[in-house]
């Protein structure tokens, strides 16, 4: 698994964007490649993190073009709003990743010290990427992705939260 860099935006100007980061991570090889997502602190606004959950929806779903037969993180954001992270799950599981990176929790636990945040957030994404049938509204429909009954498996690809098996870690 390569990494888009985004926590170096923290410390420098960054010079390439999502498309430029995710083709690079696809032409070296990377059996897992991360799209430039956007941080979200626990001290942001709700309104800014929404902005940041929305725009990193958008570079998801922009790399899909990129990645050629690589597998796509999906990031899930969302800061310290525990509901603005379910929505941003949701988000990619519509979008049907295989792996989905629970994004920006190490300011939990490095200035912080949230761990109890960590964990509900962790339990919170597991359990709904592990529901057997959920319905989101996407607009002007509503979406639902179900297990079938006979296998356990979902009717689309189901990502596994980062952190919730083996090979997969929180970021």
């Amino acid at each position: 698994m390569t990494d888009s860099g985004a926590f170096q935006a923290f410390t420098r100007r960054l010079y390439l964007n999502n498309r430029d980061i995710t083709r690079f991570q696809a032409r070296i090889g990377a059996d897992i490649v991360s799209p430039l997502d956007l941080i979200t602190l626990p001290g942001e606004s709700r309104a800014n993190v929404d902005v940041k959950v929305e725009a990193t929806f958008r570079r998801v779903r922009e790399a899909q073009r990129y990645v050629g037969y690589a597998v796509l993180a999906g990031v899930q954001q969302g800061g310290r709003f525990l509901e603005a992270r379910r929505r941003g799950t949701d988000q990619m599981l519509e979008l049907g990743v295989r792996y989905l990176a629970v994004g920006s929790l190490v300011p939990f636990f490095t200035r912080r010290h949230e761990l109890g945040f960590v964990a509900r957030t962790l339990r919170q994404t597991r359990a709904q990427v592990a529901m057997p049938c959920r319905s989101t509204s996407t607009g002007p429909g509503t979406r639902s992705s179900c297990r079938s009954s006979s296998t356990g498996a979902r009717t689309s690809s189901t990502p596994r939260p980062m952190g919730s098996s083996p090979g997969t870690a929180g970021t």
